[in-house]
């Protein structure tokens, strides 16, 4: 079978920290095969300049926390609005639940921002070709959504978000979290957003009060 070759690669990046942007968009911009075409601040950004600017994008690099959007909310516009695009997430923080949810709604792949830079070539030149990405993380979140489907009814918590739930009962502000845990403001306060959708309910004492009675939180602990 002849190996398949992947001239021009279109490229939007959507990570908020400035600095993080210019060093990947400069980074992919060494490879042969990839052309950046846009570079902004977060999905919404991607949306609007694609349809205002008729913008051709291949792949789409989307950041999982930047502070204006809700990345669900971005990837089901995209998939709406531009079947055509593929999206990969990158990010720092690795849930295989929300990953799973993710995948679930048509993304490619996962990337650390810890990955070999190696890993992040071969997840684009992946999803330019509409493969999935079949790294450690994106399989490892196939495997727990199979894991999870054998276990009706049950909630999966992650060791972070327990620890933002304790955190929470604590009444410890949504900055001293985020200091503590070493994630943005705007990162905590979309994991808090998630905690809510994944447990049913619409408020943090909403929130504390499951947690409690599951044992999740420990009442007492520090």
């Amino acid at each position: 079978m002849p190996t398949l070759t992947i001239h021009n690669v279109r490229i939007a990046l959507a990570e908020d920290h400035v600095l993080v942007r210019k060093a990947l968009k400069h980074f992919l911009s060494q490879h042969p095969n990839f052309e950046v075409v846009l570079d902004v601040e977060d999905g919404t950004a991607v949306l609007t300049e694609i349809e205002e600017k008729k913008i051709n994008v291949d792949v789409l690099l989307l950041d999982q926390f930047t502070p204006r959007t809700i990345t669900r909310d971005i990837i089901k516009q995209i998939r709406l609005h531009f079947p055509l695009i593929k999206i990969l997430i990158i990010s720092m923080y690795v849930d295989y639940a929300i990953i799973s949810d993710l995948l679930e709604l048509g993304i490619l792949g996962f990337v650390s921002k810890a990955a070999e830079p190696s890993e992040l070539y071969a997840a684009i030149l992946s999803a330019a070709t509409g493969q999935l990405f079949r790294n450690r993380i994106t399989t490892s979140a196939l495997y727990w959504k199979q894991s999870e489907n054998n276990q009706p009814g049950s909630i999966h918590f992650t060791e972070m978000q327990r620890k933002i739930l304790q955190l929470l009962w604590l009444e410890k502000s949504t900055q001293e979290i985020a200091d503590e845990i070493c994630l943005s403001v705007s990162a905590i306060e979309k994991i808090k957003h998630q905690l809510k959708e994944k447990i049913g309910v619409h408020s943090t004492v909403g929130m504390i009060r499951f947690a409690i009675e599951k044992g999740i939180i420990v009442v007492g602990a520090y």
